[in-house]
């Protein structure tokens, strides 16, 4: 027999993730940290990789094209891509800088355009870099504020910070 004590109150998902928080400059990151914010300055964005990526509309995982079917390795099928953002920035405080990488809804925060907003830029331009060219000057020096999780890259030999949430300043 199971007993619950119906008095217990315990707190919400949301509310115990935000107690594991943790605040930290970028001199301090050390790889598979999780649950850390950083804050810090945008001084640079990756305009070499590529904006748009094709992502699992079941599971949102990156698709591969191969010719006219998009193939999801997570679901083990055929599917129907959805269109996101990604951006790569370079975040600066006073102790150091770090890439960022940001996907989805992120991205668009970051960015200030939506996904129908940068295929429309790039629609009309022809350029798939063309948004990123357009929104850089403005997005360099903002301050922003990062949670997310770091690992290290084997391609940059660096550590990296994937973004959760962002809030601009």
């Amino acid at each position: 027999e199971i007993v619950l004590n119906q008095d217990l109150d315990i707190a919400p998902l949301k509310e115990i993730e935000r107690s594991l928080i943790k605040e930290k400059n970028i001199i301090d990151l050390e790889n598979n940290d999780k649950y850390v914010r950083i804050k810090g300055r945008i001084v640079d964005i990756d305009e070499g990789r590529r904006l748009i990526y094709m992502t699992c509309s079941n599971c949102n995982r990156r698709v591969q094209n191969f010719g006219e079917t998009w193939f999801c390795e997570s679901c083990n099928e055929d599917v129907e891509p959805s269109p996101n953002l990604v951006i790569s920035i370079t975040l600066e405080d006073e102790t150091g800088s770090i890439r960022a990488v940001s996907f989805g809804e992120n991205a668009e925060r970051i960015l200030g355009i939506d996904i129908e907003e940068a295929m429309n830029i790039i629609g009309e331009t022809q350029d798939e870099f063309a948004p990123l060219r357009q929104l850089k000057d403005d997005l360099i020096d903002k301050e922003i504020s990062l949670l997310g999780r770091v690992r290290y890259s084997n391609f940059s030999d660096q550590l990296e910070f994937i973004v959760d949430e962002v809030e601009m300043a």
